[in-house]
């Protein structure tokens, strides 16, 4: 007799007592367990169905590891990133699935937002979150970082107040001054009850006292207010001043002075570039020389105290001003750099227009040195030897020579250069200026 066995399936005819011939069917059975039993030495234990525990007892033990590629390395749930933990919805028409994307927990496609992990990267550009979700503000304040960087509800105070409709306006007795900028221009209109208008307002420029004390005190005004026939013949007088005689004071109208005597100093003011009077007229004016000059219709400027064709002195000696007979111009030094049989540049000056008087006098100073020749000339054009103003002298051999330029007499009309030219014919070392020992003048005697 046998006992049928079923392993994995598969039915297996075990022998019983006092079988004979039982040895295949035994080594039958035992391979089949040994081949399909869970074994502590663990290895591949494929299920070929469900296995269902009852409902008394489970399975114990200290991690479960799903068979996905990559799963967890640690925990007691092992799952991969493509894993999932599903429940079934109330209506038990869908499955709600828990799992992982891009690093983030998610249930039924949607992030699992835990307590303390939200962070600005975590809020939508557009989310649009509502006001009404954010903490309670009271009315008419506003959020202010308080000394913690907090925001924090604050009531607006001093200057300025805000109400809860978003209305701001200033404070009661809070502006002073200082508060007001210099450029304001407020409109006089805005001053007391408004009726004063800028240009009366204006009309206080240069007002000293109280003004009323002033009308009262202005005996002549009160006078000619009274007296209405007196003011209508002043004002519908055709000759003179309206009618007026005496002194003239305050008219911009231009007046012809008879028999005035001046018991003051006249004063001038300077004029760089005056205008060409009128016919019949000349216009008398100073200028920042501190001399008067006159110009009469036909134009000219001519100093008072001059005539043409005569050389004007000054009475009690001092300075000469520019553009009188005497005036000295003096020139600069421009340290040139000689090379041989080439004109340079000694000195020069600057001549306004008028007739000039022109002394040089050149010097050099470089031991080894042996000339040839010395030449200098004064001229208006820069580095050339004038042939009408030059002298040459002729030296066997000198290491210090000086030389003197002839007095040219320029006639300029206008602004001009004048340089104090040098060219030297030498041997040996370049001859070198002589700093303070050169000199350039030119006198004014027109």
């Amino acid at each position: 007799m046998t006992i049928a066995l079923t392993i994995n399936g598969v039915s297996f005819a075990y022998p019983e007592s006092d079988n004979v011939d039982w040895g295949g069917a035994a080594t039958a059975w035992a391979s089949a367990v040994t081949s399909g039993m869970l074994q502590k030495a663990g290895g591949n234990f494929t299920l070929l169905a469900d296995v269902n525990f009852g409902p008394n007892f489970g399975l114990l033990s200290s991690y479960f590891t799903s068979r996905t590629a990559s799963p967890a390395t640690a925990g007691t749930v092992r799952l991969a990133a493509a894993n999932t933990i599903a429940f079934r919805n109330l209506a038990n028409s869908a499955n709600l699935l828990l799992g992982v994307a891009a690093d983030k927990l998610q249930f039924g496609g949607v992030d699992v937002i835990l307590s303390g992990l939200i962070s600005n990267a975590d809020i939508a550009a557009n989310a649009a979150i509502a006001f009404s979700k954010l903490a309670a503000l009271p009315s008419a304040q506003i959020l202010i970082g308080n000394a913690s960087n907090v925001a924090t509800a604050i009531a607006i105070t001093g200057d300025v107040l805000i109400s809860n409709a978003g209305v701001s306006s200033i404070a009661s007795a809070v502006i002073v001054n200082a508060d007001i900028a210099a450029n304001a221009a407020i409109d006089a209109t805005k001053l007391a009850n408004g009726t004063v208008s800028n240009s009366e307002y204006q009309f206080l420029d240069g007002v000293t006292s109280a003004i009323q004390t002033q009308i009262t005190a202005n005996t002549t005004l009160a006078n000619t207010k009274a007296d209405t026939s007196a003011l209508n013949a002043h004002t519908g007088a055709t000759s003179g001043v309206h009618g007026v005689a005496g002194s003239v004071v305050g008219t911009t109208d231009t007046q012809s002075f008879t028999n005035k005597t001046f018991s003051d100093a006249v004063l001038l003011t300077e004029i760089a570039t005056p205008a060409t009077p009128a016919a019949s007229r000349v216009r008398l004016y100073s200028k920042s020389d501190g001399n008067i000059y006159k110009m009469a219709a036909a134009g000219g400027e001519q100093a008072v105290g001059s005539v043409a064709g005569v050389l004007p002195g000054l009475a009690t000696g001092g300075a000469i001003g520019a553009g009188f007979v005497g005036q000295v111009l003096t020139g600069t030094f421009l340290t040139p750099t000689l090379v041989n049989n080439t004109s340079a540049n000694m000195m020069s000056l600057v001549l306004t227009a008028g007739v000039w008087v022109i002394y040089g006098k050149c010097q050099t100073g470089t031991a080894g040195t042996t000339y040839t020749r010395f030449e200098t000339s004064i001229g208006t054009t820069s580095a050339t030897l004038n042939a009408k103003s030059q002298v040459q002298d002729n030296y066997a051999s000198n290491d210090k020579d000086r030389n003197l330029a002839p007095n040219p007499i320029y006639i300029s009309t206008s602004s001009a250069t004048a340089y104090l030219v040098v060219r030297v014919l030498f041997t040996g070392a370049a001859p070198v200026p002589s700093t303070g020992f050169n000199e350039l003048y030119a006198v004014r005697v027109a």
